[in-house]
């Protein structure tokens, strides 16, 4: 039978998962996905990593991106360090584009540490009384140049999905995204918006 743990969840007693395996460093990159338009005068875009430690020891690195011929990240390198298992840290990096025409590129997050290098993250989804899930993804942004010209003064109201990144990629075209609540679609405060999505 699966190898099982338990974890104390007052006042709930406790929970059974099945024991799930990870690999000492979790990449986590977002966002996902990036639009930059041709057009725009400074092509750049802002990179968030969260590394994750699942190591049960003092862990030292680095984390570099690697990005197409032609374009620099900002920092080049970053040092990172953990001493024990279950510490986060968090890094923005930013990417300079010289250079970018209507196509899709790809940008890779590489934790190298102890000679090995972790190029993947999770999600962890976990429900009480339900065994918990984990969810595996690269560490890929897929960045697209895109020949689009955003009306200006333009006002974006947008209803939230599960895992929507819609509305980053908005926000990358330079266009001002305000998320909607329930309450908000429920009431008359949607004069001010010119489109809802």
């Amino acid at each position: 039978m699966p190898v099982q743990v338990r974890q104390a969840n007052l006042p709930y007693w406790y929970n059974t998962y099945t024991l799930k395996i990870a690999s000492a460093i979790a990449v986590n990159m977002q966002p996902r996905m990036g639009v930059i338009p041709l057009n725009k005068k400074v092509k750049s875009i802002d990179v968030d990593i969260e590394l994750v430690n699942n190591y049960d020891s003092v862990i030292n690195g680095s984390l570099a991106l690697a990005v197409p011929a032609g374009w620099k990240t900002v920092p080049q390198q970053t040092p990172f360090s953990f001493n024990r298992a279950g510490e986060k840290s968090n890094f923005t990096i930013k990417i300079l584009m010289a250079g970018i025409e209507e196509k899709n590129y790809s940008v890779r997050a590489t934790a190298t540490a102890n000679g090995k290098a972790y190029t993947q993250g999770y999600e962890l989804i976990s429900h009480r009384d339900i065994d918990q899930v984990v969810l595996y993804h690269p560490a890929v942004a897929n960045i697209k140049g895109m020949n689009v010209t955003v009306a200006p003064g333009i006002h974006i109201g947008y209803v939230m999905g599960v895992g929507d990144e819609v509305p980053s990629c908005l926000r990358q075209l330079g266009a001002p995204v305000q998320l909607l609540s329930s309450s908000d679609l429920a009431s008359d405060r949607l004069s001010p918006y010119d489109v809802i999505m």
